[in-house]
C-alpha cells in the first residue's frame, strides 16, 4: 500500500533480475498476480520454502467453517486444515497462519499457542485443524503464509501457501457494505436514539 500511495515507479526483481518497470500500480498487480499463482500449486510440489526440513506442510486448506462447501462471507468463520509429514513423531510442534489482504496488509495471526487442542507430540503424519470466531471481513481476497516450529526453530515455511475470497454477507447489510478499499475489518454493532438528557447545574 505504501508503494503504491508515495511511489512513482516501482521494479519488479525476480531471482535478483529485473522483470519489470514501471507505473507502481501496474507492477504491483503483476508481482500479486504472480505471488496467487504460486499459491496455487498444491503445498507439496513447492520449492520455494524454507526451513530446516525436519516437518514439511504438504496441504493447507482454507474454507467455510459454518457451510462447508459454500463461498465463503465477511461473517463466516474459517476452517484452516493443514496437512504435515516427517520421518519422527512431531514434538512441541506451534502452527502460525498468518492471514493478509493482497496488499500485504496482516489481518489476523492464528497461532497454535495460543489456544489449547493441540497434544504435545503428534504423529510422523497427519492433520491438524484450526477455527476461528467470525471473521468480519469487508469483501476480497485474502492469502495465507504458513509455518510449522519445533524446539529447533522453524522446520516449514511457505509464503502465499493459499489463498481465498471474502464475498459479501447479508447479515451486513450488502447495499451498504463497504469495500476493502475503505476498510478492512467490520464490527457488529447497535445504535439507538432517544431524548436529550438535562444536566443539572450541581451534576
Amino acid at each position: 500500500a505504501a508503494v503504491r500511495n508515495l511511489c512513482t515507479r516501482a521494479v519488479l526483481l525476480e531471482d535478483g533480475r529485473l522483470t519489470e518497470s514501471g507505473d507502481p500500480s501496474v507492477v504491483i498487480d503483476h508481482y500479486l498476480r504472480r505471488s496467487m499463482d504460486a499459491a496455487a500449486a498444491p503445498a507439496h510440489t513447492r520449492t520455494d520454502r524454507t526451513g530446516d526440513g525436519s516437518v514439511r506442510l504438504t496441504g493447507i486448506a482454507i474454507t467455510n467453517a459454518d457451510a462447508p462447501g459454500e463461498p465463503i462471507t465477511s461473517g463466516s468463520r474459517l476452517k484452516v486444515a493443514l496437512e504435515y509429514e516427517s520421518e519422527t513423531p512431531v514434538r512441541n510442534a506451534r502452527l502460525l497462519v498468518g492471514l493478509y489482504d493482497v496488499s500485504n496488509t496482516g489481518i489476523y495471526l492464528l497461532d497454535s499457542d495460543a489456544a489449547t487442542g493441540l497434544p504435545d507430540t503428534m504423529p510422523p503424519r497427519g492433520r491438524v485443524v484450526c477455527e476461528t470466531e467470525a471473521m468480519n471481513l469487508t469483501p476480497g481476497r485474502c492469502y495465507a503464509n504458513v509455518a510449522i516450529q519445533t524446539a529447533g526453530g522453524t522446520a516449514d515455511y511457505l509464503a502465499h501457501a493459499a489463498f481465498f475470497d471474502v464475498e459479501a454477507d447479508e447479515r451486513f447489510g450488502l447495499s451498504r457494505l463497504p469495500t476493502r478499499n475503505w476498510v478492512m475489518c467490520l464490527l457488529r454493532q447497535q445504535w439507538s436514539a432517544g431524548d436529550i438528557l438535562e444536566m443539572s447545574d450541581d451534576a
